[in-house]
């Protein structure tokens, strides 16, 4: 995870300028033992600035790893929009066994 990204500074605006309901998405490489430990960090800085974290894995790509930070708010029906979203990406990266998940990944995204 680029340094950057971890600092206070990106992590406040980050929490200032998604709405209710927002979410942000970080792809990152989960292939060594310092990397997973990177990533749990990273994790809990966006758990702390942002919300709930979800960790998605990358079906063809496992050593890569997708947070998905939710911002509590706005609801539809009875999910939030980030529990539809990590859902349908879920299930995008499940469907996509191929050597290029994107086109799945994009369709997903589309429907939401």
């Amino acid at each position: 995870v680029p340094a950057h990204l971890q600092r206070e500074p990106f992590l406040e605006g980050l929490s200032r300028v998604l709405r209710p309901g927002g979410f942000a998405l970080a792809n990152l490489w989960n292939g060594s033992d310092r990397a997973r430990a990177e990533c749990a960090r990273f994790a809990a800085k966006l758990r702390a600035a942002v919300g709930r974290v979800y960790v998605l894995r990358v079906a063809g790509h496992e050593q890569n790893v997708i947070l998905l930070a939710c911002r509590p708010g706005e609801r539809q029906g009875s999910e939030s929009t980030c529990d539809v979203l990590r859902e349908r990406l879920a299930a995008a990266a499940a469907a996509a066994a191929t050597d290029c998940p994107e086109p799945a990944l994009v369709q997903t995204i589309r429907s939401t």
